[in-house]
């Protein structure tokens, strides 16, 4: 590959003189030069940023571990998941209209099943006749097994819309659908508007969470907050000062809140995770580098 001055007087530099120069060499080198036909981009930190990264005469460097995988993602700063999307707005809406319509349509057709879903529910409705919002019963004896959180929200639906199939599944529907528009917002901030949209397109098609999403079960509503608070945890490493502090404190209300629904593993499950997580001090390249670690940490997750 020839790199060709865009001036009147057209001198040639040969790739095998560049690869050879430093990195801050090379990009005295090629200001206001072409590669590849392409001309560079200067970004406003001033780096100068192919429109083909994968065209650039470039070999990679032989580097193991966060090395590696630092290089690596400066070369795609420009690429996938990051690109904009073009009609980006609607794709989110039409992700959105679809995940909703598995999630709430026709929610209230099949009846309650048992035994969970019918004890959750008689649960709810004893909570909501006789007041009792602290100490839930079933059959009219004390029922310790689960914290009263969850109930609640069923209690309050049964009261808003009175006890149906319908409005004791609504609880979980909608902490589900609140669940894909977290997730949206965290990877749209983290990775960029296309890979957010992918994420709810694949996690509102999922059939197991499209299941526990449409269930009178405790399992949505402590993802939620178990996925909240971890979401809050990573970006409060990312910061410093008060919107550190904030966050931390935005992830320990969630986790207090995945305690209330199910007892000690709210807050057990995003302590492992987060523990392990600031175990490395480069922790996100740590874990990305490790073949087959996403895969892992999704089962870890499951």
């Amino acid at each position: 590959a020839m790199v060709s001055v865009a001036s009147s007087s057209a001198r040639h530099i040969d790739a095998s003189d560049i690869r050879k120069a430093s990195l801050d060499a090379m990009r005295r080198a090629v200001a206001g030069l072409e590669i590849a036909g392409r001309p560079f981009a200067r970004t406003d930190g001033g780096r100068l940023v192919s429109h083909r990264p994968h065209e650039l005469p470039l070999r990679r460097p032989r580097r193991d571990g966060a090395d590696k995988f630092r290089w690596m993602q400066r070369q795609s700063a420009c690429v996938s998941l990051r690109t904009p999307v073009k009609n980006g707005l609607w794709l989110s809406l039409l992700a959105f209209f679809i995940g909703a319509i598995l999630i709430f349509g026709r929610l209230g057709q099949l009846p309650l099943m048992l035994p969970d879903e019918g004890r959750n529910a008689q649960v709810a409705r004893e909570m909501k006749e006789s007041g009792s919002w602290l100490v839930p019963t079933y059959n009219g004896l004390p029922y310790l097994d689960k914290p009263s959180f969850y109930f609640k929200t069923v209690a309050l639906s049964f009261a808003l819309l009175g006890e149906t199939e319908t409005a004791a599944r609504l609880s979980s529907a909608l902490f589900g659908f609140a669940l894909l528009v977290a997730t949206f917002l965290f990877c749209r901030r983290e990775y960029g508007g296309r890979a957010a949209v992918l994420t709810v397109f694949i996690v509102g098609a999922t059939p197991l969470y499209l299941a526990f999403s449409r269930l009178v079960i405790f399992d949505m509503t402590l993802t939620f907050f178990v996925c909240g608070a971890i979401f809050a945890g990573y970006i409060a490493e990312r910061q410093q000062g008060r919107v550190r502090a904030g966050w931390y404190l935005l992830g320990s209300t969630s986790a207090a809140c995945a305690t209330l629904v199910k007892g000690p593993v709210g807050f057990i499950l995003p302590t492992l995770v987060l523990c392990v997580f600031n175990l490395s001090p480069d922790p996100v390249a740590t874990w990305l580098t490790v073949p087959g670690a996403p895969s892992i940490w999704s089962e870890c997750m499951v």
